[in-house]
């Protein structure tokens, strides 16, 4: 990391080997020293990263970030995730500086002035050699006559961004970022650092020479177009927010007659032809008709707008209303209306800015329309949520839902309680689905009335590091389970035991939201592995449950995943609850086929092996630190079980206690575990929160609590003999339940 820079340039790069060398020579070449460059190389395909490294062999100030094609907005963002400059900013890999003094020139005046950002004229240049820097028109505000201090409010200007230096302390204060568009994400981002800064102080010197030609012509698709719709909204809420009357007109005019053309043509190729009507309903709902009065552009930007509707609303919904009858605002209520929710998705995210983009993506491009995408921020402390929120700006189907942190299990809950959607399935932030997928799901579960459909996933690994470290994840996710036939969830789950195919992986699931509520299948709180239970829990009480051969879901594996982190007490508390309650659920639960039993204990003899696993690869330092609670809260179910079973037939309160403890658990309000815990803490005795069961009356219970009393002391001593107990209590549950199931199926 360099010190003392005074300037971070931040250069996106796709395929620009043509121009990147004199682009990189402007910069490096640079009067102004303590300079940094990141060059973000974004999956090019000719020779522009070695171009990049063969600067960067001779100058050390170049930094590389190598990613895959993700776009210019978050080429630029992870770029200023990292910068170390005073002050950031940015050039295109085909442009340059005119001379060699800029950075330094804005630089100094930045510093003098004390402004948080600092431009100067624009230049563009064209291919037959022509330079343009005395501008007309709307153009005319690319130059400055004067070195002056400026009021934002009195410029009201959106582009040329790149003339600009910015304070990077204030940029990360007010958490200014480009939106993630193909097209136009400039503008939005210029004018959101304009409004915050409220001043800047411009010079008269031209600081960036832009490059004009026909390899910038663009090539409008629906996904570019529908970006640039949503920048011109952004700049229509901010100039309407900020008083910005000026650049607010100016923008609705730029939308409804220098961009008109370019809505018109692509409109007929829109596929995605709701989401299209929304931004058209957004674009007229952000609107301040006042301010457009003047020379008449509210009547023509609404006619804009209706003829929009009309092109859009004939594909969409043909002859069932009749256009001419109704306003704008009446065609989008109707088209919003008739999207009722066929499946809800449940995202929950907790510091996934790194990825939350593409899992989004992936739902907004959905062949699906009809979704409730429920993206739970679970006190998420990075830039995720700003960039869920720009994601819902956008897509009404997209609901955030804030909560304090309290992990994956609880986030979920939350997604359920809150689901619309006949299905229902999960989404990890930092994964993505098929764009497919939940039409093709949702169309298997209507035709076989499903109450869960199992599918498939393919790993993919962040780094070759990942790779080699987790190779068994490459095809951890698939099954060699075949049948295509709807079974009982029983039968399922037995055969999946049988061939080795037991997914755990709640998000390979595809749910009937009813069969979720009405059976109140929730995810247990306060645990790791939460989807163990979960999975278990709901295959062995469904009815209809089948299986598709389809790699629908995309698992990214990186070394921060929870099953890539190193094992702690956390992990084995969570395998631990898990085999718990799954025997108080088998305790209490009717099966219909004998041979589940059979799968349900060699299920649970797994998991009890890896609880052993687990213990064995925790480091020392580990369990001296986080032991002595996650140890309390399962020695005391051990204790408190066992004591239970060995005294119930002594005392009728001990079976009254056994109930309000199974009966709390199974109402998952605190759950018997967080009651056990805090008898045990605010006691600090173990027997004494068993004496609250027994009865003092009781001469036997009386010596048998000394007798416990001193193998309390015994065992509270002694850590390995605790653990013993802990871990041999698992099989021996297990064998009883068996037994017990025995019974029940002779």
């Amino acid at each position: 990391m360099r010190k003392n820079t005074k300037v971070s340039i931040i250069i996106p790069i796709y395929n620009m080997e043509k121009y990147l060398e004199e682009c990189l020579d402007t910069a490096i070449g640079q009067t102004l020293k303590d300079i940094e460059i990141i060059c973000v190389n974004d999956g090019s395909q000719d020779n522009s990263l070695s171009i990049i490294k063969k600067y960067m062999a001779i100058d050390d100030r170049i930094v590389l970030i190598d990613q895959k094609n993700l776009g210019v907005a978050t080429a630029r963002n992870n770029a200023m995730n990292i910068a170390t400059g005073e002050f950031i900013c940015f050039m295109d890999p085909d442009d340059w500086y005119p001379e060699s003094d800029i950075l330094e020139t804005l630089y100094i005046t930045a510093k003098e002035h004390n402004v948080n950002i600092c431009g100067g004229s624009f230049s563009e240049y064209y291919p037959n050699g022509d330079v343009i820097t005395d501008f007309k028109w709307e153009k005319s505000k690319y130059k400055f006559d004067k070195d002056m201090l400026m009021f934002y409010n009195q410029y009201q200007f959106e582009f040329g961004y790149h003339r600009f230096v910015y304070k990077t302390e204030f940029l990360r204060k007010h958490n200014i970022y480009f939106p993630l568009y193909v097209r136009f994400q400039d503008p939005p981002f210029f004018i959101n650092a304009m409004v915050h800064a409220k001043k800047f102080y411009a010079i008269s010197k031209v600081t960036y020479a832009y490059r004009v030609g026909n390899f910038k012509t663009i090539q409008w698709t629906e996904r570019k177009a529908s970006d640039l719709l949503k920048g011109l909204i952004d700049n229509l809420r901010l100039s309407n927010e900020y008083g910005l009357n000026e650049l607010h007109y100016l923008t609705a005019k730029r939308l409804s007659v220098n961009y008109k053309n370019i809505f018109i043509d692509v409109i007929h190729e829109v596929t995605d032809t709701k989401t299209f009507l929304n931004l058209v309903g957004i674009a007229e709902k952000v609107a301040n008709y006042t301010v457009l009065k003047k020379d008449g552009l509210d009547e023509k930007y609404r006619e804009f707008l209706k003829s929009l509707y009309y092109l859009l609303w004939t594909n969409e919904v043909k002859d069932d209303i009749e256009y001419e009858n109704r306003n704008i605002d009446d065609k989008f209520d109707v088209i919003r209306k008739s999207g009722n929710v066929k499946v809800s998705v449940i995202v929950p995210f907790y510091n996934d800015e790194k990825y939350v983009s593409d899992c989004l993506e992936s739902l907004r491009d959905q062949t699906m329309k009809e979704l409730q995408i429920i993206c739970v921020n679970d006190g998420s402390q990075d830039n995720s949520r700003s960039i869920v929120e720009e994601f819902s700006k956008y897509d009404e189907r997209i609901e955030i839902i804030d909560k304090e942190n309290g992990g994956l299990s609880s986030a979920r809950n939350v997604g359920i309680s809150r689901a619309k959607g006949k299905y229902l399935m999960f989404l990890d932030s930092d994964d993505y689905l098929d764009l497919d997928s939940i039409r093709y799901l949702y169309t298997v579960a209507e035709q076989d009335d499903t109450d869960i459909i199992d599918f498939d996933a393919v790993a993919f690994f962040e780094t070759k590091e990942d790779e080699e470290k987790n190779s068994n994840y490459k095809s951890f996710y698939e099954r060699k389970y075949t049948s295509n036939e709807v079974c009982l969830g029983e039968e399922y789950f037995s055969e999946c035991i049988q061939n080795n195919d037991f997914k755990p992986s709640v998000c390979l699931h595809f749910m009937k939201t009813s069969f979720i509520k009405d059976n109140e299948i929730t995810f247990y709180e306060g645990i790791l592995h939460e989807d163990n239970l979960f999975t278990l829990q709901s295959l062995l009480m469904a009815t209809r449950v089948k299986y598709i051969n389809k790699k629908y879901y995309y698992r990214r594996v990186h070394g921060n995943s929870i099953m890539t982190r190193k094992v702690t007490m956390k992990n084995v508390y969570g395998y631990f609850m898990t085999i718990y309650a799954m025997l108080d659920f088998a305790e209490n639960y009717s099966f219909k086929l004998a041979d589940t039993k059979e799968a349900l204990s060699k299920e649970l003899s797994l998991i009890n092996k890896i609880v052993i696993d687990k213990m064995q690869k925790i480091e020392d330092d580990n369990i001296d630190s986080c032991t002595d609670d996650y140890m309390q809260k399962m020695y005391f179910i051990v204790f408190v079980k066992t004591t239970v079973d060995k005294f119930k037939s002594l005392s009728e309160k001990y079976q009254d206690a056994k109930n309000r403890l199974n009966g709390t658990h199974k109402n998952n309000e605190n759950g018997v575990l967080r009651n056990a815990n805090d008898s045990l803490m605010n006691e600090n005795n173990v027997l004494r929160n068993a004496n609250n069961f027994l009865t003092d009356e009781n001469i036997m219970l009386k010596q048998k609590k000394d007798e416990i009393e001193i193998d309390r002391e015994r065992i509270l001593n002694s850590y390995s003999y605790r653990l013993g107990m802990l871990i041999t209590w698992i099989p021996r549950k297990i064998r009883r339940c068996i037994r017990s199931l025995t019974g029940k199926f002779a």
